[in-house]
C-alpha cells in the first residue's frame, strides 16, 4: 500500500541555466584555465615588491 507515495515528477531544465546568466564567455573560460607560459611567471615574480611583507617562513621575495 502506498499511502504517502506521490508521483515523481521532474524535468530536465536546470534552475541555473534558466534563472542565473552566464557571465563568463567560453573564451573566457578557456584564458582562465590556462596554463601560464615561463615569461608570463618571470614578469609576474620580477614585478614583486621585493621588500614586502614576509612569507611564513620569513623569506622576503628578493629571496625567490
Amino acid at each position: 500500500m502506498n499511502t504517502f507515495a506521490t508521483p515523481n515528477y521532474f524535468t530536465t531544465i536546470s534552475l541555473c541555466d534558466t534563472y542565473i546568466p552566464k557571465l563568463v564567455t567560453s573564451l573566457d573560460n578557456l584564458q582562465l584555465i590556462s596554463l601560464p607560459d615561463v615569461a608570463e611567471i618571470k614578469r609576474v615574480v620580477f614585478d614583486l615588491n621585493g621588500d614586502g611583507a614576509q612569507d611564513l617562513m620569513g623569506f622576503l621575495v628578493t629571496f625567490y
